[in-house]
């Protein structure tokens, strides 16, 4: 298909190719060695490409397949360990540009070239041949932006474009024409074009930052305007006075050809410029420099633009920046950071803010007419959602809940039109008839029911199913309803007299999805169905072609139970058992962030010895290690077949224990991130693990009601200790270990000879959690009984039984000095106890159960609850400090040192906090985070901004934003 031009069929046609799979690759590989006779055979490739961890997933594309089997034998040695390396696709083009270019050189050193062609040659040769090829090919590829939008078909007439911008680019001078056959471009009579779209896109990132060159800095040039109308609260340009008003500033900046266009449906650019980003700070400078410009200078609004646009997509972070009155109209900052950022008065007209984290930002006074927030408010409804559905012109929308109520919407505000009563179960499908007057609803209760829209009356009730109706259909032509049963039937009903006129038998199990053809002549059904959301409370976009999930939305706080898009395929709502409706804008943003993070909930998290370091337990089933300094994941361990649920690491940091639910304990090597021994031995999923003082045995605990302790030299099992045990410690010499299970017992065992030195009793329920002190000398034990018993290590006695909690109690841990203990419990609360006194301070503030807590050496305790928010606590009065409610999650795991918190959450994040003090009140700034998957606008303030609708305000409240009225109806243009 013409990509390019679409009224000149002639010119260059571009395949839209799907990506080779590995068989593909191999085979491509094998049939170049045999014809090209490469340095390299078909297994120095295969090497490479297995051992440069990201060069599999680059050369699914075959143009930079065959770009990487050119350069690579003179990029890296097969002969040296590779897993440490990493080629970036800009890197691959550097190589096969230059490599061409020197080719050509060495080409025509060799060639009989004529007297006049000669002289060019050795003038282009004295200058640099390679750097003015080099030079060529930049003031092409700009030329093809500015003049021609991109489109990298030329047309050249050395007649007709004497005095066009194509005649000092393509006249027959000698010395061009040289340089023209030097570069990757072809001609076909009158037209040129580079050998791929792609080496045009690389041009053009050349001539914004070229790391070849020596940087000259110099003020930009104002840019001209390039819209129609400055009138227009959505226009980007500038008033006929701006040049007047604009004050310059001191300071130095790259010429750059950022101001050509905005470059945010220029993907393939983008990924180039990103790259640059990560591998030369130098760039990363630039580009903040043009958006601080961009304050006092609108000319360069669209420069700005776009270096916004590069940093966020490179994942650069605006933590706290001073933002105010930057201009960056039509810049992507989509999943961009932009925690406790000040954006006060900045034009963020059509900026992209889908899934952005806009934590405690401040814009009061920004200009945001058009921004692009990617969703809409969430429909809050009294029960769980089961099924949903949109009209036929989309104006109306129909929930299905599980207590069997049915809701209608308006779509043109999303305001409750009516709730209609009738079945007495679940709804499980609900479908719009073809001319939209009628909903008809399948439910739990065996019938299927029509309802009028307007009035809201059930008109028919079609009743013969012998079990749950799961799925329902209208025909084409709307006179007919199918409807799949849980009976394995599927029924056929005739709208207008309620008779079944068919039933369909032959499925041996329950009927989930039906459909009809769209002639109306044909009924599908089908016990299996693929849904794009999932229990893991995210909805998936896929491309059918590829299969690659091109989107992963979050929102969702449990599993979603139904998705469907609006008939213009514009927006997709999801239904979910956290009884809301999540709408979301499918066309908002061209972007998709590539996961840095786990894909499943965080469980555990925990800094190593030296603090220099966080490993994080997913239900992905792997761990990753973080750099706390940049939150960077330096490496993902892979191995496990099961969620990952306990991590430890050794006393010395060098290794990391895991244990998973698939039965087995891992021992890796941080340094090269290889795991060295895999444990077997339990027969059911494990419980928890750690690391004996010492670091020479790893204890493990399992649901087989086995503890084993395992040598970490060797990866033997060195002992087996028989009893419940889903909950361990050992004591902090090493020669002891403290089990507790469902059997309502404490035991304590000899890691020496592996017997039970003595049986704690005295809960009236199962363990949850146990520990020591930090003597050793008591073990503290938490209960679903309500409460934490204190036991003499010596003697065995209970010497106190802290009670209090009205629920269970999760875990309970102590203070670094061991006077104090804190416990957390499913009512709520948590509880700071004296050993010797009791309880000293309830911690009351959570609205859900407590699951994690851990005390700093500032006498402050963490608490992490299913209400989603971690909360900081002081040991001595009892006073909430802080809250920190940005998670879409329970957040299970936490990790406290001085003034730093590591966090790990339901919602697939882990992320690092800095808890700072500012006049008698604390703060927590966020330092890094590994993902986020919604839209983050807790504690943001938009007060005064200019251009949003009501819509986006209602949005804004509902993630927790405060927002008043614009203070001035005018345009700050």
């Amino acid at each position: 298909m013409d990509r390019n031009n679409g009224g000149h069929s002639e010119l260059f046609q571009e395949a839209i190719i799907t990506p080779f799979n590995a068989d593909q690759i191999h085979a491509y590989i094998d049939q170049y060695v045999l014809v090209h006779r490469p340095q390299w055979e078909s297994k120095d490739y295969q090497k490479a490409f297995t051992d440069i961890q990201n060069l599999q997933d680059l050369v699914k594309n075959p143009f930079l397949l065959k770009l990487a089997l050119e350069v690579l034998p003179t990029m890296v040695d097969t002969q040296r360990d590779m897993s440490s390396t990493r080629i970036t696709r800009v890197e691959l083009y550097d190589k096969f540009v230059t490599q061409w270019i020197e080719r050509s050189e060495l080409r025509f050193r060799e060639m009989d070239l004529n007297s006049h062609v000669q002289e060019a040659f050795k003038r282009l040769s004295d200058a640099g041949f390679k750097q003015r090829g080099i030079s060529y090919l930049k003031e092409l590829a700009t030329a093809i932006y500015t003049h021609q939008g991109g489109n990298p078909v030329v047309r050249y007439s050395e007649y007709l474009d004497q005095k066009a911008w194509k005649e000092p680019l393509f006249n027959p001078r000698d010395d061009l024409k040289l340089i023209r056959e030097a570069i990757p471009l072809m001609c076909n009579g009158d037209q040129y074009r580079f050998i791929h779209k792609s080496v045009l896109e690389y041009g053009f990132t050349l001539t914004v930052f070229d790391p070849s060159v020596n940087q000259e800095y110099s003020e930009p040039a104002p840019s001209p305007a390039r819209r129609a109308s400055t009138g227009s609260a959505l226009s980007f340009e500038l008033p006929s006075t701006i040049e007047e008003e604009a004050d310059p500033i001191d300071t130095s900046l790259p010429s750059s050809s950022l101001d050509v266009k905005n470059l945010v449906r220029e993907p393939s650019i983008l990924n180039f410029l990103v790259e640059r980003v990560q591998q030369h700070p130098v760039f990363k400078d630039q580009l903040h420099a043009i958006i601080q410009l961009s304050k006092t200078d609108q000319t360069v609004r669209i420069a700005a633009a776009n270096a916004m646009t590069i940093l966020v997509r490179a994942g650069i972070t605006f933590i706290g920046a001073d933002l105010r009155g930057i201009k960056i109209p039509g810049a992507d900052l989509s999943y961009g950071v932009f925690d406790s950022a000040q954006l006060e008065r900045s034009d963020l007209r059509k900026v992209n803010l889908q899934t952005a984290w806009l934590r405690s930002a401040n814009f009061d006074g920004a200009q945001m007419t058009g921004v692009m927030f990617g969703e809409l408010p969430f429909l809050q409804e009294s029960d769980c959602v089961m099924s949903c559905a949109f009209s036929p012109d989309g104006e109306k929308f129909a929930v299905g809940l599980y207590g069997g109520d049915v809701t209608i919407y308006e779509t043109s505000d999303w305001s409750r039109m009516r709730k209609i009563t009738g079945h007495n179960k679940e709804i499980n499908s609900i479908a719009y008839s073809p001319r939209g007057n009628q909903v008809a609803s399948g439910s739990e209760d065996k019938t299927v029911r029509v309802w009028d829209v307007e009035s809201g009356d059930c008109t028919r009730i079609l009743e013969g199913h012998g079990d749950s109706v799961s799925s329902i259909a209208y025909s084409p032509k709307g006179g007919q309803i199918a409807s799949g049963s849980e009976d394995k039937t599927v029924r056929l009903w005739d709208v207008e007299t309620s008779n079944c006129v068919q039933i369909l038998e032959g499925h041996e199990s329950l009927v989930i999805s039906v459909a009809y053809s769209q002639n109306g002549y044909q009924v599908a059904s089908g016990r299996d169905q693929i849904a794009s959301g999932a229990s893991d409370s995210t909805v998936r976009l896929w491309d059918i072609d590829t299969g690659i999930c091109i989107n992963a939305l979050g929102g969702h706080r449990v599993g979603i139970t139904s998705v469907i898009y609006s008939p213009k395929g514009d927006q997709i709502a999801s239904g979910s058992w956290d009884n809301t409706v999540r709408l979301r804008d499918v066309g908002a943003s061209n972007y998709v962030q590539i996961p840095q993070g786990h894909g499943g909930e965080v469980n555990t998290v925990m800094y190593s010895p030296d603090k220099n370091q966080v490993v994080s337990g997913s239900k992905d089933m792997t761990l990753r290690l973080w750099d706390v300094e940049t939150g960077i994941c330096t490496k993902t361990l892979k191995g496990h077949i099961g969620e990952v649920v306990s991590v430890a690491y050794s006393p010395n940091g060098n290794h990391i224990a895991s244990g998973s639910w698939d039965r087995t304990v891992r021992l890796w090597d941080i340094d090269t991130g290889d795991c060295i021994y895999t444990l077997q031995g339990h027969i059911i999923r494990i419980t928890q693990l750690m690391f004996s003082p010492k670091g020479d045995r790893v204890a493990s605990a399992s649901l087989d009601s086995t503890i084993r302790l395992w040598d970490v030299d060797t990866g033997n099992c060195v002992l087996i200790l028989q009893g419940r045990g889903d909950a361990i410690a050992f004591s902090p010499d090493g020669d002891q270990i403290a089990s507790g299970g469902d059997d309502y017992t404490v035991r304590l065992w000899s890691t020496e000879t592996g017997s039970c030195i003595h049986i704690l009793e005295g809960h009236e329920n199962m363990i949850s959690s146990i520990m020591y002190s930090p003597k050793g000398h008591q073990v503290a034990s938490c209960s679903h009984d309500m409460s934490v018993g204190l036991w003499n290590v010596e003697t065995g006695d209970c010497t106190y039984t802290l009670q209090g909690h009205s629920e269970t109690v999760r875990m309970a841990a102590y203070s670094p000095k061991g006077d104090q203990i804190a416990s957390c419990s499913d009512d709520k609360t948590v509880r700071l106890w004296d050993i010797e006194t009791g309880c000293v301070h309830t911690l009351e503030g959570h609205n859900e159960a407590v699951v994690s807590l851990s005390y700093s050496e500032k006498n402050q305790i963490a608490s992490g609850s299913h209400d989603k928010t971690v909360r900081l606590w002081s040991t001595e009065t009892g006073e909430c400090l802080l809250e920190i409610s940005s998670f879409n999650g329970l957040v299970k795991g936490i990790d406290f040192y001085d003034q730093y918190l590591i966090t790990g959450s339901e919602d697939k994040s882990v992320r690092c906090w800095q808890i700072i003090k500012e006049q008698d009140k604390y703060k927590a700034l966020l330092c890094w985070s590994s993902s986020h998957d919604a839209l983050t606008a807790s504690g943001a303030s938009f007060n005064g901004v200019q251009g949003l609708g009501e819509v986006d305000r209602k949005l804004l409240r509902q993630c927790g934003a405060s927002i008043l009225p614009s203070l001035s109806t005018e345009q700050d243009v």
